[in-house]
């Protein structure tokens, strides 16, 4: 923060200037206050691991339980078709049969595309949060920088009127008594260096955003195309295994049976 300003450190060397450091002690403790949050973003991630977890095994156990349905269904409607001596009835099996397996597929298939839609607001969710911890850090370092302008702009002002009353008892450095000459210079000087102060917040503020953009988008970049490479491996399990339930329906032949 002090680096590059100049007129602040003159000024550091202001009576009562001292006092201000409860400043550097907040920023440290807005500091300590950042290591915990870099723990709650891990935090976070973990719990949006699990969440990611949780559901896509409760879409599966779903998904099993309506399979599980339709199989003792299927080998009861196979018996059914097997053990038909009418054409006409066989040919109505045949036709229920196959309505079981469309039902099964849509079913299936709206399992996933619910899921697709849960993980993706789980996503966007986790993203808005992550993106939201940098806000804090910076808001409370512009509340602190904004108190302690006003706090040494009211000390120089005393300071400069002391000055002009010869009541001033502490000696000051030459360069620093070169700033007390009036109010608009000692006023410009506390200004310059509050403007110094807030570039540096801005600066640092950037940093962080592009920094967490860049982590977020990644690791966000990452689990979409996780999600893209297990629901296509999905879609791929529920078309191939319609595929062989239809595959045994068409199989079967009606006048076959019936002989």
């Amino acid at each position: 923060m002090y680096t590059e300003d100049v007129e602040g450190n003159k000024l550091a060397c202001l009576p009562s200037v001292a006092s201000l450091d409860k400043f550097v002690i907040i920023c440290l403790n807005i500091f300590e206050y950042g290591l915990k949050q870099h723990e709650k973003r891990k935090a976070e991630l973990e719990t949006f691991n699990e969440c990611v977890h949780e559901a896509i095994q409760e879409n599966q156990e779903q998904g099993k339980q309506r399979i599980a349905k339709f199989e003792e269904k299927h080998l009861l409607s196979l018996s059914a078709i097997r053990d038909e001596s009418e054409l006409t009835n066989v040919e109505m099996k045949i036709v229920e049969y196959s309505e079981d397996i469309t039902e099964l597929y849509n079913g299936l298939m709206t399992l996933e595309m619910q899921l697709v839609e849960q993980l993706e607001e789980t996503i966007n969710l986790f993203e808005r949060n992550i993106i939201d911890l940098v806000g804090f850090f910076i808001e409370n370092c512009r509340d602190l920088e904004t108190h302690h302008h006003e706090k040494l702009l009211e000390i120089s002002i005393n300071t400069l009127e002391k000055i002009v009353k010869g009541e001033l008892d502490e000696d000051l450095p030459e360069d620093v008594r070169a700033l007390f000459v009036d109010k608009d210079t000692i006023v410009n000087a506390v200004g310059a260096s509050h403007d110094i102060h807030l570039l540096k917040i801005d600066n640092r503020e950037d940093e962080l955003v592009t920094r967490i953009n860049s982590w977020c988008t990644h690791l966000v970049d990452k689990i979409h195309k996780d999600e893209i490479i297990r629901n296509r491996k999905r879609v791929k399990e529920i078309n191939q295994y319609i595929d062989h339930m239809q595959n045994e329906l068409d199989n079967l032949d009606s006048s076959d049976i019936i002989d």
